[in-house]
C-alpha cells in the first residue's frame, strides 16, 4: 500500500490505517526510537505513542512526505523520553548523539531544520561540539551543513586494500 492510500485511510478514520503503518513504517520507526533509547521496549512504546501521534493530527494535516512525519515524530518523543529517563534527579546519564537523520531530511523539501534538534539536544547536555562526517562529492549536503554553521575542518584519506 503507498503512503497516499494509507493517508487516506486516516481520513477515513478506519483503523487499518495503523495496521498499515505499522506494515510499511514499523520498523524505520523502531530503529530511530532505539538507536536514541537503546531499549527495545522503550522503543516499542515510542513507536506505539507514534502510531497515537499521527491517527490524532491525521486529519486534519496531510503530511507531504508521510515517512518524514512519523521520523519527526518518532525522533521527538524517543527524545522527551530519554530527557524523562536521563534527568538530572534521576542520576544523569550519556548518550551517543544521533546525526543520521541529518541524511534524510537533505532530500526532503520542507524538511531541512528537523535535524537540528541534535544540536540543541547537544548544548543542554554539554557537548562542545558535534563532529558530522559527509563524502567529498556530496556538494549539495555540504552546502546545507554550513548553511546551518557547520564548519569544514579537516580533509579525510582513505587507503583501500584489496
Amino acid at each position: 500500500m503507498n503512503d497516499e492510500q494509507i493517508l487516506d485511510l486516516y481520513f477515513a478514520r478506519d483503523e487499518q490505517a495503523v495496521a498499515e503503518t505499522d506494515r510499511k513504517y514499523g520498523g524505520y520507526c523502531f530503529t530511530l526510537a532505539n538507536s536514541i533509547l537503546h531499549s527495545d521496549q522503550d522503543a516499542e512504546e515510542t513507536v506505539s505513542d507514534t502510531y497515537l501521534r499521527a491517527w490524532n493530527t491525521i486529519p486534519p494535516k496531510r503530511p507531504g512526505i508521510f515517512k518524514m512525519f512519523l521520523a519527526k515524530i518518532t525522533r521527538n518523543l524517543a527524545f522527551s523520553r530519554w530527557r524523562s529517563m536521563n534527568a538530572e534527579k534521576r542520576g544523569g546519564g550519556e548518550m551517543t548523539l544521533v546525526l543520521e537523520e541529518l541524511d534524510d531530511c537533505i532530500a526532503a523539501p520542507g524538511c531541512v531544520g528537523d535535524g537540528m534538534d541534535a544540536k540543541e539536544l547537544a548544548k543542554a547536555r554539554g557537548c562542545k561540539a558535534l563532529v558530522l562526517d559527509s563524502g567529498m562529492p556530496r556538494k549539495q549536503a555540504h552546502r546545507f551543513y554550513e548553511i546551518y554553521g557547520f564548519e569544514k575542518s579537516c580533509y579525510g584519506f582513505d587507503y583501500y586494500l584489496d
